[in-house]
């Protein structure tokens, strides 16, 4: 094997254990905080948000109010660690193909960075039981959403192939995350009806988009496998979000908390609809890290 695959190798580890250590850190550094706080309502002089609807109890004396709720965000964190340690890859080592996202690393970085944007967001929304965690929380799920969506439509223009095309892609992702941002700011009963609208119309849009590029590129180098694994676990989590919501299965104090599991399962859609992007015209996820030669490779 030459010098250039085993440093593509080297690097790929080398990301993967700092990705992993700064999660581990993180945890740990919560959980201390939590730890020392015990007893104390820090989040006191905060707005609180007068929507309790999930079934897991409210801590009030605790930093994290939520524990199963809060710490399942960590799913949203490793994803996005992921993410971004495969854009910085990709940015050291250009691996020239077809697929976008592996011939530039900008668009891992960017999709990194707003899936821990989310993670942050949606453990404060649940650590506080604030408007102010609240409002991070559904900012972080346009950020997430809108993303893939705008990114999956994106694929089917012709104009994509055009080096300037990623400025656009941001420019079109920021309009609409502007006009997302203020429909948090009207009432909050309101600005949280106005979140389900957009979530309900950008999600089916979303795998619209998915299937369209499948059927345009007629399947050639996308493995279908992980869409439909996607859909499985959002479709899971949106089950067990529901029971969790409606309080069908609901108990307080318990482990097994089903909004906690539709932040583990929504966490691996992502990871899955990631997957199935990068691995566009390679055989193995490994192989899009240079552990092996692409025959595709340009």
């Amino acid at each position: 094997m030459s010098g250039q695959y085993l440093d593509h190798r080297y690097l790929s580890v080398v990301l993967s254990i700092s990705a992993l250590f700064i999660w581990i850190m993180i945890l740990l550094s919560t959980l201390f905080t939590n730890y020392v706080t015990a007893g104390k309502n820090v989040w006191k002089d905060f707005e609180h948000a007068p929507d309790g609807s999930w079934c897991e109890r409210d801590r009030e004396e605790n930093f994290v109010k939520e524990p199963m709720n809060s710490f399942s965000d960590f799913s949203y964190l490793a994803v996005g660690l992921f993410m971004t340690s495969s854009g910085l890859f990709d940015l050291m080592f250009m691996i020239r193909n077809e697929n976008k996202i592996v011939s530039n690393g900008k668009i891992s970085l960017f999709f990194g960075i707003a899936n821990i944007f989310h993670a942050c967001g949606t453990f404060t929304n649940h650590s506080c039981r604030c408007v102010f965690g609240w409002r991070w929380d559904v900012m972080g799920m346009y950020a997430i959403i809108i993303q893939v969506m705008i990114y999956a439509w994106y694929l089917l223009v012709p104009y994509i192939k055009r080096r300037d095309s990623f400025s656009s892609f941001l420019v079109i992702y920021a309009i609409l995350m502007v006009l997302c941002y203020y429909s948090t700011y009207i009432t909050f009963i309101s600005a949280l009806r106005v979140s389900e609208i957009i979530l309900f119309i950008a999600i089916p849009l979303t795998f619209v988009g998915l299937f369209r590029y499948y059927k345009r590129v007629r399947g050639k180098g996308l493995n279908i496998k992980l869409l439909v694994l996607s859909i499985v676990c959002l479709l899971i989590g949106w089950t067990c979000w529901n029971l969790d919501y409606h309080k069908i299965l609901c108990y307080p104090d318990s482990i097994f908390q089903g909004h906690a599991l539709w932040h583990i399962f929504t966490a691996l859609t992502l990871l899955f609809i990631y997957v199935y992007f990068r691995t566009e015209n390679f055989n193995s996820l490994t192989e899009t890290y240079g552990f092996e030669k692409n025959k595709k490779q340009l």
